[in-house]
């Protein structure tokens, strides 16, 4: 569950919600695909994380870095705040390798959740077909 993939929603919340289960929200950069990884994957493609990316996700994330670019918000920071702003995300992980991106994530987090606009634009995006 992230600014690209919402795929939670249909295999795995649907077994966690009926027993009132947390669910942990991991990688809100999408293994760097939304960070400092994008321009590689958006030029190069998934080769070697066919498991963890997807191609519609490369799509999906370069749809929405145009909207952050659209916004004036870096990519990271808009995918971070779009999984804080899902309210089914009732926990996050925070995957920093290094004391800067521990301090960035706290930052977004402050800023908090995105406009409801923003983020119905980013699921759209997502949900597209």
């Amino acid at each position: 569950m992230d600014a690209c993939n919402l795929s939670a929603f249909d295999d795995i919340l649907p077994i966690m919600r009926p027993h009132r289960i947390s669910f942990y929200a991991a990688s809100s950069l999408h293994f760097g695909l939304l960070g400092n990884r994008f321009a590689h994957f958006a030029q190069q493609g998934n080769s070697g994380y066919e498991g963890n990316i997807s191609l519609k996700d490369i799509e999906t994330a370069v749809a929405v870095s145009d909207l952050a670019n659209r916004y004036g918000m870096p990519l990271a920071e808009l995918a971070q705040r779009y999984l804080f702003s899902i309210e089914e995300a009732t926990r996050v992980v925070m995957g920093a390798r290094k004391l800067s991106q521990v301090t960035d994530t706290i930052s977004c987090w402050k800023k908090g959740a995105l406009s409801k606009r923003l983020f119905d634009e980013i699921t759209q995006k997502i949900l597209r077909d």
